[in-house]
């Protein structure tokens, strides 16, 4: 199946989108004195969350499945290191 160029575009926001949970994930696991630069990568992924769902809003372009994918899966990551971690 064939993707639009704007399909392959969201595709690419929303993969770079979830590198820094990836990155805060690392830190969580391989930091293990000091929360800080997890919490720290953690809120710079929520920021670049948002930043991408204005991205799509101005421009007037579905966000597609990773417009929803991607905020549940922080979500869910940020509570399960929430409870791993406090």
């Amino acid at each position: 199946m064939d993707k639009t160029p704007d399909q392959k575009h969201a595709d690419n926001i929303w993969g770079a989108v979830i590198m820094p949970v990836l990155a805060a994930w690392i830190a969580f696991h391989l930091v293990r004195h000091s929360t800080a630069p997890g919490w720290i990568l953690y809120a710079v992924g929520v920021a670049a969350v948002l930043i991408a769902h204005g991205w799509f809003a101005l421009r007037k372009k579905a966000p597609g499945v990773g417009g929803t994918a991607v905020p549940v899966l922080y979500a869910l990551l940020g509570g399960l290191f929430w409870l791993t971690r406090t």
